[in-house]
């Protein structure tokens, strides 16, 4: 039987519109379990979560369809609150320049921003428990606030040392998987770091 052009675009359309809600559906179920979980149980959060908002407001129509910025936010002891993320080297005047680095989200642009975000305690973060098998559990936030210090809050023996990288580079990423680098792959990167670097130092 002939089935025209139109009748095989609508199927493959309406296939793939019933994939990704599932798949969100999946995963959202995966988040609420965990959460229900954590407070069942009433385990101690560690004080960091994991910042979520789309990434152009003005793109509304399109944005449910694209990946979310993330950034972190971390809860001192001293009840502080640092909020970082991926962003573009501040000395880097250069345009079309993608050398990256963490960056303080302070200030009033960030502000505006900071209203669309949603949290997650890093504890219940389903894409970490997917490529490596657990969620985050026990961070250390004196280590993460070390991994994901900003050129700002660095002195003269450290600047060298905070975490660079280059935003839209093809690379493989710390569980030898190929990755674009951008905002998500690098707070996933220092989560990982700093698990590594807690669990080495444990042994």
């Amino acid at each position: 039987m002939f089935i025209n052009k139109k009748v095989l675009s609508a199927i493959a359309i309406t296939s793939a519109t019933a994939l990704y809600f599932y798949n969100k559906h999946m995963y959202e179920k995966e988040l609420f379990t965990q959460m229900n979980y954590l407070l069942r149980n009433e385990i101690k959060l560690s004080g960091v979560y994991l910042q979520q908002r789309q990434p152009f407001g003005f793109l509304w129509y399109v944005q449910w369809i694209l990946p979310y910025h993330q950034s972190l936010k971390i809860i001192n002891k001293d009840g502080n609150i640092r909020q970082v993320g991926l962003g573009k080297n501040s000395n880097n005047k250069e345009f079309f320049n993608r050398e990256s680095e963490f960056v303080l989200h302070k200030g009033d642009k960030y502000d505006k921003l900071n209203d669309y975000e949603i949290s997650i305690p890093i504890e219940c973060w389903v894409d970490y428990k997917r490529k490596f098998g657990q969620f985050p559990k026990n961070v250390n936030v004196e280590l993460l606030n070390k991994i994901t210090m900003t050129r700002e809050e660095a002195n003269d023996d450290s600047v060298n040392n905070i975490y660079k990288t280059t935003c839209g580079n093809i690379t493989r990423d710390i569980n030898d998987d190929v990755v674009i680098i951008s905002c998500r792959s690098a707070v996933m990167d220092v989560i990982r770091l700093e698990e590594l670097c807690r669990l080495k130092s444990d042994e």
